[in-house]
C-alpha cells in the first residue's frame, strides 16, 4: 500500500474505535479527515480499491461534523460494518497494489519504440479471410543515452481492456496502473554505438508487454530487445491505425486438444516406463496444435530478424548501424519460450536461445538443439506433465543448460507477481519477486555474455554453482 493509503485506513479504524468506545463526536475529527482525504487524493490519486475506506471516512466526517447520535445497537452495527469495509479495502489495496518496478542496474537508460510488421509472404492462419496477411505489433526496447520527457504507461489501454475481458472484470478495473511508473521512455535518444539483439516472445494469452522487470534490465545492460506481440494470441494488440485486436477465444477453443492428443496424454501419464513415456512425448509433438502455434510464433520472430538486417543498412531506418546482427539471441516465456528455441533451428544468425518455462512443442524433438540453449523452468509441482524431460533428450551437439528456479511458479518470469501480490492468485510461487528477478536476470545475462557476446570473463558456471535458487533439471537419457 502507498503511504497515505496506510494513513487513511489507520485513521478510519482509529476513528471507528474512538466513536465505538467514547460515543463522542467532535468537529475537529471531520476537519482532520477532510484534510487527510484531500492530501491522499492529490498525492496518490484515486483507485477503486480504496473506495470503501474513503466511503467510511466520509461517513465518519459527516458524523463528527453534524454531531450525529444513534441508538447503541445501530452504533455497534455500523462500527462493525465500517471495520469490515476498511479491512476489505486494505486487502484489495495490498492484493492489487500500485507497485514499483525494479530499478534497472545497467549503464544505459531504456527507450521504447512501437511499430507493426506486415508479412506479405504469409497468410494469417487464424482468421477466416483467405486474403488476410500476417500482421503483428512489435515493441523495440533500446539502450538510450538519457531519459525522455516522461515514461511510457504501464500497459496500454488496449492491453488493460484485454485483461478485463479475459477475467470478466468491469471496464476501468486496471485504471490504477496509471500510478505505476516505468523506466522506459518513448522519446529517449538512442545511445551511440551498435548493440546485440534479443528477440523476445511472451506467453500465450498474456499481456504481451507485461515483462518490464525482465526487459528493462536487459536493455539497460546494452541489448536491443525486440518484443513481438502475436496477433489474436495475446491479450490484445493495437495497431497504428487505431485497430484493436483481442485474443481469439473461438480459434483457441477450436484448436484445443483433440481426441488423439487426449489419448497420447493418457499414455504419457500412465506409461509403465520412461521409454514408453518418451515415445508418447514424441507423438504429442507431432499431433498437438501447440506445435503449430510454436512454429507460427517462431516465424514471426524470424520475420523481425530479417527486417532488422535490412534496417541496419538503411540510412532512413531508426536503427541504422545500431544493430549487431551477428550477435543475436532468442528469448521467450511459456509458449514464447518454445518459439524462441524453435526459431533457432532455422538460421545460423542466432547464437543462443532461452526458454523460460515453456513446454517445448515444435520440431526440437526431431531436430535436436542447434545452438547453446538455456531452459529455465519454474519449480514444477509433482504431477506436472514434464514433456521437456523427453523432448530435450534428442541428440544435440550444442551446450544445454536445463535449470529449475526453486520455490517459483509459472508467472514469476513476468510482472504478474508485482501486479497481484497474493501467491495463491498469481501462480508465481513463494520466492520473493525481488530475489527471483535478480536471479533470472543474472543468469540470462551470464548466459548471453558467454554464448552470444563470447566473453571469456563470464560468471555463468560459478553462478550455477553458487546460487541458492538454481537447481539442475534431469533430462531423460535415450538408449
Amino acid at each position: 500500500m502507498q503511504f497515505f493509503e496506510i494513513v487513511l485506513a489507520s485513521f478510519c479504524l482509529f476513528g471507528i474505535l474512538y466513536l465505538l468506545f467514547t460515543r463522542r463526536t467532535q468537529r475537529v475529527w471531520a476537519l482532520m479527515g477532510g484534510l487527510l482525504l484531500l492530501t491522499q487524493f492529490i498525492w496518490e490519486g484515486i483507485r477503486w480499491q480504496l473506495a470503501p475506506t474513503q466511503g467510511v471516512l466520509i461517513i465518519l466526517m459527516l458524523t463528527h461534523a453534524l454531531l450525529l447520535k444513534s441508538r447503541r445497537w445501530i452504533h455497534y452495527l455500523t462500527s462493525c460494518l465500517g471495520i469490515l469495509l476498511v479491512a476489505i479495502s486494505t486487502w484489495a489495496c495490498y492484493a492489487l497494489p500500485v507497485f514499483s518496478l525494479p530499478e534497472p542496474t545497467g549503464p544505459y537508460h531504456v527507450g521504447v519504440y512501437d511499430f507493426a510488421i506486415l508479412d506479405s509472404t504469409r497468410n494469417e492462419e487464424i482468421t477466416a479471410d483467405p486474403d488476410d496477411l500476417r500482421a503483428f505489433t512489435v515493441r523495440a526496447w533500446y539502450p538510450a543515452s538519457s531519459e525522455g520527457e516522461s515514461p511510457v504507461p504501464y500497459l496500454d489501454q488496449t492491453t488493460r481492456k484485454g485483461f478485463e475481458r479475459k477475467y470478466g472484470l468491469p471496464n476501468g478495473t486496471f485504471g490504477y496502473l496509471d500510478h505505476v511508473h516505468t523506466h522506459s521512455y518513448a522519446d529517449a535518444p538512442l545511445a551511440h554505438g551498435a548493440f546485440p539483439i534479443i528477440l523476445f516472445a511472451p506467453g500465450l494469452y498474456t499481456p504481451a508487454n507485461g515483462y518490464h522487470a525482465l526487459v528493462e534490465e536487459l536493455t539497460s545492460q546494452g541489448f536491443f530487445v525486440f518484443h513481438i506481440n502475436p496477433t489474436y494470441e495475446t491479450m490484445a494488440s493495437r495497431f497504428a491505425d487505431g485497430r484493436e485486436v483481442y485474443f481469439d477465444t473461438e480459434y483457441a477453443n477450436a484448436t484445443a486438444w483433440s481426441e488423439a492428443m487426449g489419448q497420447a496424454v493418457n499414455t504419457f501419464e500412465n506409461a509403465p516406463s520412461d521409454s514408453v513415456r518418451n515415445a508418447a512425448a514424441m507423438h504429442m509433438t507431432e499431433i498437438y496444435s501447440g506445435s503449430d502455434q510454436v512454429e507460427r510464433w517462431a516465424a514471426d520472430m524470424l520475420t523481425v530478424l530479417h527486417r532488422l538486417e535490412a534496417w541496419n543498412t538503411d540510412p532512413n531506418s531508426p536503427w541504422y548501424r545500431s544493430l549487431q546482427t551477428n550477435h543475436v539471441a532468442m528469448l521467450g516465456h511459456s509458449l514464447g519460450g518454445a518459439a524462441a528455441v524453435e526459431a533457432s533451428l532455422y538460421t545460423h544468425q542466432i547464437q543462443a536461445a532461452i526458454n523460460l518455462d515453456g513446454s517445448q512443442w515444435g520440431n526440437v524433438a526431431t531436430h535436436g538443439l542447434q545452438v547453446p540453449t538455456l531452459f529455465l523452468s519454474s519449480d514444477w509441482l509433482e504431477g506436472h506433465m514434464d514433456v521437456n524431460r523427453y523432448i530435450y533428450s534428442s541428440p544435440h551437439s550444442a551446450p544445454f543448460y536445463p535449470i529449475t528456479l526453486s520455490q517459483t511458479g509459472h508467472s514469476i518470469f513476468s510482472d504478474i507477481p508485482l501486479m497481484i501480490r497474493i501467491p495463491q492468485l498469481n501462480e508465481a510461487g513463494i520466492l520473493a519477486p525481488t530475489a527471483a528477478y535478480k536471479t533470472i536476470n543474472e543468469l540470462i545475462l551470464a548466459f548471453l555474455k558467454k554464448h552470444v557476446l563470447k566473453e571469456k570473463d563470464n560468471n555463468l558456471d560459478s553462478l550455477l554453482l553458487s546460487s541458492p535458487y538454481l537447481e539442475h533439471r534431469e533430462v531423460y537419457q535415450r538408449d
